[in-house]
């Protein structure tokens, strides 16, 4: 196909002369007469990532025109909203998913048994309609649904941006969160490796999970519940056989449940 000319779009911030976007385009016209120009990857996904890529434009960031002039006045329409936006929110994020599968009762002194059948007179459980309370995770366990005991977390670090646009709409949006802005344990969460979505059975997406604004007091709680893990996980991996199940449970140092 035939280019016809290469532009350059280039805008600048009027008070402070940051650049906000700067590429080239190649414009060009195909054998049936239709102008036609591609986005490039990354202008492409940024307006892709805050919901704003216009329907005319294909799954590859092209736009045909029946003209020269009314395809550069789309590319100009196109990039407005990474150029003209007001941004009225610019947070660090931490964005968790906490989940278990177990099944439980417990006394209202914080024992905790199997089930509720017990003849000891000592033992108040929690009860509801005279019968012991079912614990369960976010995953259920009942006498009907089995499977596994698990726990499971997903701790994510994200920076929420929320722009306003010129026609009044907003629009939020996460990206990835430097080093650099965070403390002692935001950067300890952030450094996790192997965590992310899809690792679950929840299959859960980014979006829908629960978040919280970033401090480094909150970032130390999640990092404390991941090091009990660590914890938990040294002690699971010494019971590949009864006699490195022995070993590990006469070493207290090794057990995390170990109460003394």
């Amino acid at each position: 196909m035939a280019k016809i000319k290469t532009t350059r779009i280039f805008r600048t911030d009027s008070k402070t002369r940051k650049t906000l976007i700067d590429f080239n385009i190649d414009i060009k016209v195909n054998s049936q007469g239709k102008f036609y120009a591609t986005l490039p990857d990354d202008i492409r996904n940024q307006l892709k990532a805050i919901n704003m890529m216009p329907s005319d434009f294909d799954s590859s960031g092209t736009c045909y025109t029946d003209s020269l002039a009314s395809l550069e006045v789309r590319i100009q329409e196109v990039i407005r909203p990474l150029v003209e936006f007001k941004e009225i929110e610019n947070t660090i994020m931490i964005k968790y998913l906490i989940g278990s599968a177990c099944c439980y009762v417990k006394t209202y002194d914080g024992q905790y048994f199997p089930h509720g059948v017990r003849n000891d007179p000592n033992l108040q459980f929690i009860e509801r309609n005279g019968q012991a309370v079912f614990f369960g995770g976010t995953e259920e366990r009942n006498g009907s649904r089995f499977g596994d005991y698990n726990l499971s977390i997903i701790v994510l670090l994200r920076r929420k941006i929320t722009n306003q646009y010129a026609d009044g709409t907003t629009k939020t949006y996460y990206t990835y969160v430097d080093s650099n802005d965070l403390e002692e344990n935001g950067k300890w969460l952030r450094e996790l490796i192997g965590m992310g979505t899809g690792s679950t059975n929840w299959r859960v997406k980014e979006d829908n999970m629960p978040e919280i604004a970033y401090n480094e007091q909150i970032a130390l709680f999640f990092r404390q519940f991941v090091t009990g893990l660590f914890k938990i996980n040294d002690f699971v991996c010494h019971m590949n056989n009864a006699d490195e199940l022995k070993e590990a449970i006469s070493k207290s140092a090794l057990n995390p449940f170990n109460e003394q």
